[in-house]
């Protein structure tokens, strides 16, 4: 088993990033995905009052990608998790962004179970799908993971700040059934943030992931 090299995690963005989130003690300040976004604020550098994101937009990018272009490349990092039943554990994170020039991103994610001392115990969860923008900011998700379950999601865009709601989802018959799900994907000082709130197997919603991923440039 091999350890993590990347940037331990770190609970900023719960803790009042200076650029996202007010001031907070405590992630359970927030509560929820839907709980943070109520707390985002942008940080006021241009003369409109909006924060400037500076990068390059990746070549061939179909123009319909450009608000999500910042999104394009490697993000590593490290997460929590949690949910009723189940004991809190730590995780290393890794999402791509990609295109071929279409009107969509490539999504991949994959996970490891750590332990304190940032060993892998053993790979955990991993997702793939694409990503479509859609007119008036707002984006249409397909997602399918290693679990057996498929799902769509539709959202909106702001800026850095992404915010989904799942609409649908599938679930194999030996795969557990996910009934609600919202997710938050966010820029914050420069890092890939990532908060997944689910209801799942007749529970409540209920926070279940959260991770900060730095891009890696490898």
């Amino acid at each position: 088993m091999g350890r993590v090299g990347w940037r331990p995690w770190s609970r900023k963005a719960f803790n009042g990033a200076s650029n996202f989130y007010a001031s907070s003690n405590d992630r359970d300040t927030f509560g929820s995905c839907s709980g943070l976004l109520r707390h985002w604020r942008i940080r006021p550098l241009s003369k409109e009052g909006q924060e400037i994101m500076a990068f390059t937009i990746p070549e061939g990018l179909h123009p319909d990608l450009n608000p999500l272009a910042w999104l394009v490349g490697t993000w590593r990092g490290k997460g929590r998790g949690e949910y009723e039943g189940i004991e809190p554990f730590q995780f290393a994170h890794e999402i791509v962004f990609s295109h071929d020039g279409r009107p969509f991103l490539n999504y991949y994610s994959r996970s490891w179970l750590i332990d304190d001392d940032d060993e892998i115990i053993r790979p955990a969860a991993s997702e793939t799908g694409f990503w479509r923008v859609r007119p008036g900011n707002t984006l249409e998700v397909l997602i399918a993971h290693n679990t057996g379950i498929a799902e769509g999601w539709v959202g909106r865009f702001d800026g850095p700040k992404i915010q989904l709601v799942m609409d649908q989802g599938y679930s194999a018959p030996t795969a557990k059934i996910v009934t609600e799900g919202s997710r938050l994907y966010g820029l914050v000082e420069g890092e890939l943030f990532f908060a997944y709130d689910m209801a799942a197997e007749g529970k409540l919603m209920q926070p279940h992931l959260w991770s900060t991923l730095p891009r890696s440039h490898d």
